[in-house]
């Protein structure tokens, strides 16, 4: 109710006692930290990985590699992503289970998987030049990834909390998906090739530089 009605003050604050559940309850702590910094954690290990080995800059001698690597995640993110569904109807509220320990497994192996997947796809399709000049202002909108996160976090919360739009709550699956695209696609990506064309970073990363190394880059 307060998502979707509440004045800006009234969302602050209900964002607070969530932040509090999340960082400073047992239950509330296990759940941020087993379903969100070790999946984290894990995927900045698997790019750290792929950048020693340079997987990416040597894709073209590893095609055969990269198209095990596509199946086999893919596989594995949709068999994982199976287990979790299936396990998350046997489950009971605070009660521990074999099928509690399955649905938490197959959440996270299964968001890993098909990031690899995704990782795979868009690596083996940017060694071709048609797919590759299709790509490009993808590697523009990646290379301000704070910038973008933050714009999504406002314009959403302009769109959904009650001191905007208010739609929270109100909007099913498919419309929720359709913004996600065209807040990306349709404005995110050509913000950032525009922005990329006439300065050498984006404008929260350029602050993030000054911050981090205390000069201007």
């Amino acid at each position: 109710e307060v998502f979707g009605s509440g004045a800006y003050f009234d969302v602050v604050m209900q964002n607070l006692r969530r932040l509090y559940l999340e960082y400073f309850t047992a239950a509330g702590l296990d759940t941020t930290l087993l379903l969100g910094y070790s999946t984290f954690f894990v995927t900045i290990l698997l790019g750290l990985l792929a950048g020693r080995h340079r997987l990416f800059q040597r894709a073209a001698e590893n095609t055969a590699f990269m198209r095990r690597v596509q199946w086999w995640a893919l596989g594995i993110g949709i068999g994982a992503g199976i287990a979790q569904a299936v396990a998350s109807r046997f489950i009971e509220a605070s009660q521990p289970s074999v099928a509690f320990i399955v649905m938490r497994t197959g959440y996270s192996v299964s968001r890993v998987a098909l990031m690899v997947f995704y990782v795979a796809i868009i690596v083996q399709l940017a060694r071709h030049a048609r797919w590759r000049s299709w790509l490009m202002p993808l590697a523009a909108a990646g290379r301000m990834p704070l910038t973008s996160y933050l714009l999504q976090s406002v314009l959403c919360t302009a769109i959904f909390y009650g001191w905007g739009l208010g739609l929270w709550g109100r909007t099913g699956a498919t419309l929720q998906l359709a913004l996600a695209f065209a807040i990306f696609f349709g404005l995110q990506v050509p913000f950032s090739v525009w922005w990329f064309g006439r300065h050498a970073y984006g404008p929260l990363e350029y602050l993030w530089r000054v911050a981090s190394y205390g000069r201007r880059p």
